[in-house]
Formats: structure tokens, C-alpha cells, sequence
């Protein structure tokens, strides 16, 4: 055999060694300094591909669950009205029955009356009421999405909260004030009453409504979301995170074979350093 060709073809094989332990080794030590597994596209195309979609999916889940935050607030502040909405109509109904009382004097009725326009008044500021930059008590039906299905719609009704509608098909709320048909002059307490019971059933329906989609709609899809995030981002880690152990293991085993590599490849030069010196030695013996 040639020894020049066979001297060519060890140091082809244990550069390439060299090389690969190293190329091991450095990536060890990378996947081990960024805790990934895959840190480009070509440690594994289709682990990455799969775990590009999975944080797609977990970036979503994420702004569904901020947007279900503010339709929780949403409906804190609206029911948080609607409970004052509650308190004002009481307030007007003891008022109405307290001054259908014999023993009530004109002066008192009349301050009575004052309590219910004061009271109505309040009832117009809670429908002026608005929650970030909107307002709450609009009498429209606005559409809620929270779910991964942007096509799939919770709808959620804003009742109109004002004087000038609040009431049944024969009167509304601001009937009861000064001046209307219903007030405390007129002495129809059975039609303010009446009026009021329509308000108040109107009121309780809204509550009920908002409690019912903040139960059943808002805190179950808001929990179902919380716990797909959770398992997507499991997932991910799996495809994505470096197992430390085995990567340790790696580069110890990569740095003893870059090493060994590296000893095989010196005293590879250090045989062609010899053989050359040989070579030259014959050369000057056969010259003489």
C-alpha cells in the first residue's frame, strides 16, 4: 500500500471525526445555553413547523382570554348599575306609598316628590354610564367572541337604561316626576305603582340575564381557555425544551470524542512528521 495514500485517507477519516464531535459538542452547548431543543430550522423541520402552529393556537388563547376580561368587566359595571337602577326604583315605591298615606301633609308630598325626580335623575345618570369609551346601558345586542372559532358569537343585550322608555305600554318612569301624569298630584297611585312594578321586572330580568351569561357563558368558556393554554403549552415545551439530562450527557460524550479525535489527529501528523523526516534522510543517503 502507499503510505502517502494511506497517510491521506487516516487524516480524511479523523478530520472528519474531528469535525463531527465538535459540530456535536458546540451543539450541545448551545441547545443547553437556550434551554431548545430546536434552535433553527434545520435541527428538525417538522418539530418546528408543529410547534410554530401550537404557539399560533397559544397566542390566541391568550387575547380570547384578555377579551373575556373586559367582558367581565363589562358586565360588573352594567350589573353594578343595574343594582343601583334596583335601589332607586325601592327608594321611589316607599316614597309613592308613604304619600298615599292619610296622615302624609301637602308639604310632605311635595318634598316626597322632589326624593322621586332626585331619584329618576339618578336613574338617567346610571344610563349615561360607559365602560372603555362605550356606552353600557346602549339598548343594543352586542356581540361577544371569545372562542378559538371566530365565526362562533356569544351575544350579550345592553337594555337602555332612561326615564323616557323605562316603564310598560301605558306609561314610562318619567311619568312619575313633576309635572307628569303620574306624580303625586295626580293621587293614580295604582298607575305609578304599576308603571314602577314595570321598571323593577325590567330590571331584575336584565341582572338575571347578565348573571346567567357571566356563569354559564363567560366564567366556563374563560376556564375551558385557561386550560387549553395550559395543555398547548405543554406541548409545546415538549417539542421545544431541551431535556438537560440527555444534552449533558452529550456534551460530555462529544468533548471525551472531540478530544480523542484530537489526539488521534496529532499523532497522526506527529507518524507523516516522522515518515517524512525518513524520506528525507533515504533521499540524502541515495544522493551520496
Amino acid at each position: 500500500m502507499n503510505p502517502v495514500s494511506s497517510y491521506s485517507s487516516a487524516n480524511l477519516i479523523v478530520a472528519t471525526a474531528v469535525n463531527r464531535n465538535l459540530n456535536s459538542m458546540l451543539g450541545a452547548l448551545q441547545r443547553l445555553s437556550t434551554g431548545q431543543r430546536i434552535n433553527r430550522g434545520s435541527d428538525d423541520p417538522a418539530a418546528l413547523i408543529a410547534a410554530n402552529m401550537i404557539k399560533s393556537q397559544i397566542a390566541t388563547r391568550e387575547a380570547l382570554q384578555r377579551s373575556t376580561l373586559r367582558v367581565s368587566g363589562l358586565v360588573a359595571v352594567a350589573d353594578s348599575g343595574l343594582a343601583e337602577v334596583s335601589r332607586l326604583t325601592s327608594e321611589i315605591r316607599g316614597n309613592l306609598l308613604t304619600a298615599a298615606s292619610s296622615t302624609t301633609t301637602d308639604a310632605e308630598r311635595a318634598a316626597l316628590q322632589l326624593e322621586i325626580d332626585g331619584a329618576i335623575d339618578a336613574i338617567d345618570r346610571v344610563g349615561e354610564s360607559t365602560y372603555n369609551g362605550s356606552l353600557v346601558f346602549s339598548g343594543k345586542t352586542v356581540n361577544v367572541s371569545y372562542r378559538p372559532d371566530y365565526y362562533a358569537w356569544d351575544r350579550l343585550h345592553l337594555p337602555e337604561i332612561n326615564s323616557e322608555t323605562l316603564g310598560d305600554e301605558a306609561a314610562v318612569l318619567a311619568d312619575l316626576r313633576s309635572g307628569g301624569q303620574y306624580d303625586l298630584e295626580s293621587g293614580d297611585l295604582a298607575s305609578a305603582l304599576q308603571t314602577l312594578d314595570a321598571v323593577q321586572s325590567r330590571t331584575i330580568y336584565a341582572r338575571a340575564e347578565y348573571r346567567v351569561f357571566d356563569r354559564y357563558s363567560h366564567d366556563s368558556i374563560y376556564e375551558s381557555l385557561y386550560d387549553q393554554e395550559i395543555q398547548l403549552t405543554s406541548i409545546y415545551s415538549e417539542i421545544m425544551d431541551a431535556d438537560y439530562g440527555s444534552e449533558t450527557s452529550e456534551l460530555t460524550r462529544s468533548a471525551i470524542l472531540a478530544h480523542s479525535s484530537l489526539v488521534a489527529y496529532k499523532s497522526l501528523v506527529a507518524v507523516a512528521q516522522t515518515q517524512a523526516s525518513l524520506f528525507d534522510a533515504l533521499f540524502d543517503l541515495n544522493r551520496r
